[in-house]
């Protein structure tokens, strides 16, 4: 007689649930003695409860899992400190603290039941074996997006270093109002190469999405790693950190943590647990050096005074609530990839760049518009507050489009990290947009749709199909397998 799998699948849910629910009441009751207000006690345990469901399922929801941890940096970070630890206490207006807090929990509760819903509608995932290519249509694309990948690496880090030698010589706020204003569209050859910079990005994870063998990978990803790491020199922070996340998602949904999880998944936890604050130390010495924070006299202070800027998106929750009848009335966040790129020109609009009134007033940007609203001075100097997806979607609709749009959030959370080898070209646009959503919390919530419709990304997949098709009838394929030596090793499993 067979075992019934559904069964004992819910008898060993039921210690995890037993288990979950009296941690949860021991939480609970530590924040409460402690004195950690009510609302902020809920949105803490939300959180930590979407933690837990993606750990239950890590490979399948290791999109999900980088999420919340962005969420937890810029949007809860900070009110933990603040409400838990009694650090930097802030005085607020008592309704902008309460709608701060229920627009949390809203976001994070419709997430997490979207999620499962759409989880439960879908195909399972199809998750190769090793470093498996099962067809030669994955092969060509490997080979031509590799090639597309490092020719156009190369351009990139000259990109970085003008922009790096741009920040060292203004500063790194002129580089919202000057550089790509009236600096880059004056010098032709930089202007080009920035372009080929954002191919790069995008050949990259075209790349990855092919699924190719582990020796390729460990040529692309270190230099790719290489090419992070040099955008730490500009004064960015977030296309290192968001970078970084991404293929470490990408690693764990395609191969799991290892064939021998408990031990793999110490190994991890120790070195998450020694990196972390390394990692925070060099950023809170980025953000120290570009002149934005991130000071303090200890590394412990340093790292305190980090995350506490880095949750300034929950301010922005906040400050977009409480002057909301101060924004201009013709903002709209949903529309904003309408008035930016090829969309923009093609409908008559003015396309604006850096700070500026104009920009402000007429962009459709959210957090232009509430930069210049709430610090006019600050923002026309080159600094800006942020936005985040909960503030847009709150702004345009109310609290019924937030939970629709963490509806839709939550679709492209589930789907954006299923690998399928049938589909390599798909599967690479999917994934590309990885970075994009885990900057969300921090982010406008027409991202994704500004980076699918990128004159640099369309550009970059019509070039890969094109190679592709070349490689898969030998125009290539032959040259690069036979008559190059060394590289049809590349390629091989």
């Amino acid at each position: 007689m067979q075992p019934m799998p559904n069964a004992s699948r819910g008898i060993s849910a039921i210690p995890r649930f037993l288990g979950l629910g009296i941690l949860n009441m021991v939480l609970t009751l530590s924040l409460l003695i402690i004195g950690t207000p009510v609302g902020w006690v809920i949105v803490f345990l939300l959180w930590f409860d979407a933690i837990v469901y993606c750990w239950f399922s890590l490979r399948e929801r290791a999109l999900l899992a980088g999420f919340l941890v962005s969420f937890f940096v810029f949007l809860l970070g900070r009110q933990v400190l603040i409400n838990v630890f009694k650090y930097r206490i802030e005085v607020n207006d008592p309704k902008g603290e309460i709608h701060l807090q229920l627009s949390l929990a809203i976001a994070l509760a419709s997430l997490l039941i979207f999620y499962i819903i759409v989880e439960k509608m879908s195909k399972k995932p199809v998750f190769p074996v090793g470093n498996l290519q099962n067809s030669a249509r994955g092969r060509s694309i490997t080979s031509a997006a590799s090639v597309v990948f490092f020719v156009s690496l190369a351009v990139a880090f000259l990109s970085v270093s003008v922009r790096a030698l741009f920040v060292l010589r203004y500063g790194y706020v002129a580089k919202n109002i000057e550089y790509y204003s009236a600096y880059l569209p004056s010098h032709p050859i930089w202007y080009v190469a920035d372009k080929v910079e954002q191919i790069a990005n995008v050949s990259f994870w075209i790349l990855l999405g092919s699924l190719p063998p582990k020796r390729t990978m460990r040529i692309a990803i270190p230099l790719y790693l290489l090419y992070l790491t040099s955008t730490l020199v500009t004064g960015q922070r977030t296309i290192f950190t968001t970078g970084c996340m991404a293929i470490g998602i990408y690693l764990i949904s395609r191969y799991g943590l290892s064939e021998n999880r408990q031990k793999t998944g110490i190994k991890y936890i120790l070195l998450a647990i020694v990196a972390i604050p390394l990692v925070t130390l060099l950023l809170s010495w980025v953000a120290n050096w570009r002149g934005l924070g991130g000071g303090g006299d200890t590394p412990i202070q340093r790292m305190l005074n980090f995350v506490y800027d880095q949750g300034v998106s929950s301010r922005v929750i906040y400050n977009a609530y409480v002057n909301h009848d101060s924004l201009p009335t013709n903002l709209n966040p949903l529309l904003e990839w309408t008035r930016t790129g090829w969309v923009a020109r093609l409908l008559g609009y003015t396309v604006n760049a850096g700070n500026t009134v104009d920009h402000a007033l007429d962009g459709s940007s959210f957090t232009h518009a509430l930069g210049y609203t709430i610090l006019p001075d600050s923002y026309l100097q080159g600094d800006a507050p942020g936005t985040s997806f909960v503030a847009e979607f709150y702004f345009q609709g109310g609290f019924p489009l937030l939970v629709i749009g963490c509806g839709v959030l939550a679709f492209l959370l589930q789907r954006c990290c299923q690998l399928d080898p049938k589909r390599p070209v798909l599967t690479g646009i999917k994934i590309a947009v990885m970075p994009t959503l885990l900057f969300m919390p921090r982010g406008a919530v027409s991202s994704p749709l500004t980076f699918w419709l990128a004159p640099s990304t369309l550009a970059t997949v019509g070039f890969v199909v094109l190679l592709s098709a070349a490689v898969q009838r030998s125009v290539i394929g032959e040259l690069t397998t036979y008559k190059l030596p060394g590289i049809s090793e590349l390629y091989q499993n």
